[in-house]
């Protein structure tokens, strides 16, 4: 977890950066994304309860991000409102520690988090007879896991939908073999949590969940007309959302770093702590150090009026 404070990289930030304290590259790569996560941004901003509580760390920072390129947030006055299991000061988990915070923010007001929800469902059923059981929850990502055989966002989905036979499983009205299927439908967002990060798997920039139908397999290629295809598969009231954010992890599980990929207002800018730079999606993976995809986030295509 190393930061630097480069005076000509921050020449060439367009944003503010954060500073780095205790090992908090995690809490610094989601937070820049949720800033940049319009709907949350503004419901933070807008939220009128209590202000002694994460809320008002959130609030607080999404003010000064707001602020010009040239200025650095330094978190150190505005932890005092993150619970202390945040601030270990060892390197965490982006995908777990997000799992809390947003933990957190539900106490607070459920709406906060709702664009991230996810309604999920577990359905078991029997190879035989009619019973079946429904499992329905809310969770706050997907988790993917890849292999060489389906190196696709798009083939991964489909795998996750199709139904599984359950090992030592029995059907309780007729002790046949038992299925289950998993399905989910999302809010306005979806992040995927990478289980088994792997740098050559393909994201689409555009993701197209009624028919899986991606508009391109992998991020790196150019979106020239894309504009015109999510129009009209918005008009079509498809369900399409579009690539923002890419929260990449330096390192191994022991120790690493965490950098944000955004794009916002038609660019992509590289947040690394207090450095922001702009940077091109097929320079993302040149780094000496290994890298790889963790948290890649959706959003859903609405039309600017």
């Amino acid at each position: 977890n190393s930061s630097s404070t480069d005076p000509r990289a921050r020449k060439k930030a367009k944003f503010p950066g954060i500073q780095n304290s205790s090992n908090l590259c995690w809490l610094n790569s989601l937070a820049q994304t949720l800033h940049r996560t319009r709907e949350f941004r503004r419901l933070v901003l807008d939220f009128d309860g209590p202000q002694d509580n994460i809320m008002a760390f959130f609030a607080e920072l999404f003010s000064q991000l707001r602020k010009d390129s040239s200025h650095i947030v330094n978190l150190k006055h505005l932890v005092a409102s993150v619970p202390d299991r945040f601030l270990s000061g060892k390197h965490e988990d982006a995908e777990e520690q997000l799992g809390l915070l947003f933990q957190e923010l539900e106490k607070i007001s459920p709406v906060i988090v709702a664009p991230f929800a996810i309604s999920s469902r577990i359905t078991h059923k029997c190879s035989a007879c009619p019973w079946m059981l429904l499992n329905d929850f809310t969770e706050y990502n997907v988790k993917l896991k890849f292999d060489q055989t389906k190196p696709t966002l798009k083939e991964v989905l489909a795998e996750e939908a199709l139904e599984k036979f359950v090992p030592d499983s029995q059907c309780p009205k007729c002790n046949r073999a038992k299925y289950l299927q998993y399905s989910w439908e999302p809010s306005n967002y979806i992040i995927f949590h990478l289980a088994t990060p792997n740098k050559l798997i393909k994201y689409p920039l555009v993701l197209d969940l009624n028919s899986m139908d991606t508009a391109n397999d992998c991020y790196f290629q150019d979106v020239v007309h894309m504009k015109k295809r999510l129009q009209s598969a918005y008009m079509k009231g498809r369900k399409v959302f579009t690539l923002y954010s890419v929260i990449m992890h330096y390192g191994n599980a022991n120790q690493g770093h965490y950098v944000a990929f955004i794009k916002y207002d038609g660019a992509w800018s590289k947040y690394d702590d207090e450095r922001v730079t702009p940077i091109k999606l097929q320079d993302m993976f040149k780094s000496r150090v290994p890298c790889t995809p963790y948290l890649i986030l959706y959003r859903r295509y609405v039309p600017r009026l």
